[in-house]
């Protein structure tokens, strides 16, 4: 499915991670065998226990909890494409 955009992108990915997690399986399994971690980039949010999310709240602020959060929205993930034959 993702392969037609993965041959046109750059060498470098750039996911929003919330705790209401969206991110589809086979695109996790594309990043997991054909690009490495390069950066995360927190909230502050850390596993969400205590904080009330509405799903449909584009802005990721939690309903209760705000302490300890650095900022509102996803955390972000930064990947870079793995060398050829360095698992792919």
């Amino acid at each position: 499915m993702f392969d037609r955009l993965l041959a046109t992108t750059d060498n470098r990915i750039i996911t929003g991670r919330a705790l209401l997690d969206l991110v589809s399986p086979t695109l996790e399994a594309t990043l997991r065998e054909r690009y490495a971690l390069t950066r995360r980039f927190e909230t502050g949010a850390g596993d969400g226990s205590g904080r009330l999310y509405d799903q449909l709240d584009a802005f990721y602020l939690p309903l209760t909890g705000l302490r300890g959060m650095t900022r509102p929205g996803p955390a972000f993930e930064l990947y870079r494409r793995k060398a050829v034959g360095a698992g792919q």
